[in-house]
């Protein structure tokens, strides 16, 4: 009599113990992600060596852009009155950066000395620099022009390391370019459904975008432009080598231990 009740208070310790091991395996299991939906391009083959991209688009001049332009001749004399920017000029802040540089006003025109309006809204650098050739080639001979584009930035927002305001240094920039500026995702971010905000035509254009999905490669949005907007969303705790929840594990395996002891006396 005594040992059936011995075993069977082994066998109760047993399922006990087991039901507390059982309980922590299905809690972590439910809480881990799919290694596909943290993955960047997890979907690309090993074969995959050459993807097509689509050509760049070139940016176009928006509202409130600054734009550096000088007028460039032999004598430099000639031009130096169409030229906000001087030599020895020191540039040390944004309040000195306006100083030297083109707005395009609320209407989408700059103003330039002696040549008046100019319609730089919607055009690109190249399309305006040719506009403004032609208009001093009809005042001063042997003349050239250079237009570029100050405030060339991004802003990344959201579950990424370090979110902020970032300058386009290059030419161009893609996506992953932009997010490692920024320090790339945390483990919370959704790499699922980055949203990209871009002003086109004077509409604001918003779209997901899949950092898991190779096709992404192929996006128009995958060269980002100035003044484009990254935010990358928050999803369900992402919960891997840095985030894993030892405490409720601990809790769980010492409350096994605890019942365990009880049982025991």
């Amino acid at each position: 009599m005594n040992n059936h009740k011995i075993r069977k208070t082994k066998m109760q310790r047993l399922k006990l113990i087991y039901t507390a091991l059982i309980l922590s395996i299905l809690f972590l299991s439910s809480c881990t992600t799919p290694l596909k939906e943290i993955t960047y391009l997890h979907n690309l083959q090993e074969s995959d060596s050459t993807v097509m991209m689509p050509p760049t688009k070139q940016y176009k001049i928006s509202k409130n852009d600054n734009l550096y332009i000088s007028f460039i001749t032999e004598n430099q004399q000639t031009t130096d009155f169409l030229n906000l920017s001087q030599p020895g000029q020191n540039i040390t802040s944004e309040a000195s950066l306006e100083l030297v540089t083109y707005v395009v006003d609320s209407q989408g025109n700059i103003h330039l000395p002696y040549l008046g309006d100019i319609h730089a809204e919607g055009k690109t650098i190249e399309e305006l620099r040719t506009q403004l050739q032609n208009r001093i080639n009809q005042v001063i001979n042997n003349s050239s022009v250079v237009v570029k584009l100050v405030n060339r930035t991004i802003t990344v927002l959201g579950d990424v390391e370090s979110p902020g305001q970032y300058n386009m240094l290059k030419n161009s920039m893609t996506i992953f370019q932009a997010l490692g500026e920024a320090g790339d995702l945390n483990d919370f971010g959704n790499r699922k459904k980055i949203r990209l905000i871009r002003k086109t035509d004077g509409k604001q254009n918003i779209v997901t975008l899949d950092l898991t999905d190779s096709r992404i490669l192929t996006s128009a949005y995958y060269l980002v432009q100035p003044n484009d907007v990254i935010y990358v969303p928050p999803k369900h705790r992402v919960y891997g080598a840095k985030t894993l929840p030892f405490t409720t594990v601990f809790s769980t395996i010492s409350t096994a231990v605890l019942l365990y002891n009880a049982m025991k006396k």
